[in-house]
């Protein structure tokens, strides 16, 4: 096989600079540097011999330092455990004001009471709830004749919905951008959602598409400093400074006549009308308000004419033996049970503030009238502007009966019992 010669350089070339290469099996020792001729660009040297105005380049080791364990900068590993959010530590945000559901900081469950609860940190250091469930609009009712009619301490709500695009209303204006009712319904379920899944919460992730697969759903305000009857079980300092402060025996006994009148029986077992344990963890104070707190409250609606009938004799028999004298004697039933569940002791005293404040539930009652409580299921009946999947909005109002709320609103308010 015949090689060919190397080419000869054409005239267009010859006049090209190329750089004298010399190869040499000897490794050569690193170049001097005059000091008069020497320019510096990132740590690297470059020496310009002005002989043959040829560019002697730096060391490799200036150009391509070497990868020398001892010149590594550690590398931190970053934790991706997440704290648990102590919702005994943080505060509310207000329910009112725009909220970015984008930067939720943490997210937990309720261990105790209702299903469907959810706390969110939506700004650091401050919670909204999320809650969900059947029966909302009739829990809504119940806390409007808390709030409006017996001036009990009642979480705020505001509903969020889901209303087809061509159905909004009502809009959400905050920081960045325009939100419709709508939109929020989503944006709540999607970055819920998205959040327990980069924090690999599988559990708050499965609630979340169970509970918020609905039409509607609340965002409510967070008691600060809550605790339940059955927190104080272990807690005799503060069960003492709460169950027999002033303000909070009050509200004991206008929470009484507010279970009586819609039959919520779910929290006191008061003998004649509910005999039952009592649900601790259903009757809520706030250690910073120092208020007894009305949560989870329902209408039980009785339509059978026979068995409402039963019920109303109970509550006659209540007032009577309640109402049908000037002041309390210490014959008092109310606070056997709270003695039971965390050892607290009841003077006269003590007994007087609760039967002060039934009295005072009576009064706020017949002030405002029954037409009060018709104008606020009127009012629940028309906050759902959206979609209600299934009737669940309409089926919930349907269960609070007037009729029957008025026959036991009688009995109480009655001066001829």
């Amino acid at each position: 096989m015949n090689i060919p010669p190397p080419p000869t350089l054409s005239s267009s070339t010859k006049n090209c600079f190329l750089p004298n290469v010399t190869v040499n099996n000897n490794i050569p020792p690193p170049p001097q540097i005059p000091s008069n001729s020497e320019t510096s660009a990132n740590n690297a040297t470059v020496t310009i011999n002005n002989n043959n105005n040829q560019v002697t380049p730096p060391p490799p080791s200036f150009l391509f330092p070497l990868n020398n364990a001892n010149t590594k900068s550690p590398i931190k590993k970053i934790s991706t455990k997440r704290t648990p959010l102590d919702v005994s530590k943080v505060k509310n945000y207000p329910i009112d004001l725009p909220i970015d559901w984008g930067s939720i900081h943490n997210v937990a469950l309720s261990g105790t009471g209702s299903t469907g609860v959810i706390f969110v940190e939506v700004v650091e250091g401050q919670v909204t709830v999320i809650k969900a469930g059947v029966g909302l609009a009739n829990e809504m009712f119940a806390a409007l004749v808390a709030s409006k009619i017996l001036n009990l301490r009642s979480p705020a709500m505001r509903l969020i919905e889901y209303s087809p695009p061509n159905f909004i209303k009502k809009k959400i204006t905050n920081s960045t951008s325009t939100y419709t009712n709508y939109r929020e319904w989503g944006d709540i379920k999607q970055q819920l959602e998205k959040w327990a899944i980069k924090h690999k919460e599988s559990i708050i992730e499965n609630k979340i598409k169970k509970e918020l697969n609905r039409a509607f759903f609340f965002a409510m305000e967070f008691i600060e400093g809550s605790v339940s009857l059955e927190t104080l079980m272990n807690d005799d300092d503060l069960a003492n400074e709460l169950l027999h402060n002033e303000v909070i025996l009050n509200d004991i006994g206008k929470l009484i006549i507010f279970d009586i009148i819609l039959n919520n029986c779910d929290r006191f077992p008061i003998t004649g009308i509910w005999d039952h344990q009592g649900n601790e963890g259903n009757i809520l104070f706030s250690k910073i308000e120092k208020r007894l707190c009305c949560i989870d409250a329902v209408c039980t609606s009785i339509i059978e004419r026979t068995t409402r009938k039963g019920y109303c004799e109970k509550i006659k028999e209540f007032v009577i033996q309640t109402l049908g004298h000037e002041e309390e004697t210490d014959d008092n039933f109310f606070t056997d049970y709270f003695t039971v569940v965390t050892g607290v002791s009841f003077d006269l005293e003590h007994k007087k503030m609760i039967w002060r404040g039934i009295k005072e539930a009576t009064k706020l009652l017949k002030d405002n009238g029954f037409d009060k409580i018709v104008e606020l299921k009127e009012q629940v009946e028309k906050l759902k502007r959206g979609s209600d999947w299934a009737d669940v909005w309409y089926n919930s109002v349907l269960t609070i009966d007037l009729e029957f709320i008025k026959d036991v609103f009688s009995i109480i308010t009655s001066d001829n019992v």
